[in-house]
């Protein structure tokens, strides 16, 4: 397997009543293409999106590391699931 981030998209998600941002959303898109070594033709070549949200008011740094985490995780459970959903 191999792939490659295609986007990184960091917005407001919710906005508070001072008309600030409270969260924002990190969105991930990753081109990956599975195949097997002795196969001359891939099983898939496909985007995977992983989304996640943080509190820009709480710890954004850290927040927002842990929403790519987050957003990172869901698109390998969901590459991975897609590589073994036929055996």
């Amino acid at each position: 397997m191999e792939g490659a981030i295609q986007s990184y998209r960091n917005r407001p998600f919710s906005v508070g009543g001072d008309e600030q941002a409270n969260l924002n959303e990190i969105q991930i898109v990753v081109r990956a293409t599975f195949q097997f070594a002795d196969s001359d033709e891939a099983v898939y070549s496909k985007s995977f999106t992983g989304t996640a949200t943080y509190d820009v008011l709480d710890n954004p740094v850290d927040g927002e590391l842990d929403a790519a985490a987050e957003a990172l995780q869901q698109i390998a459970n969901n590459a991975f699931n897609d590589a073994v959903s036929n055996w």
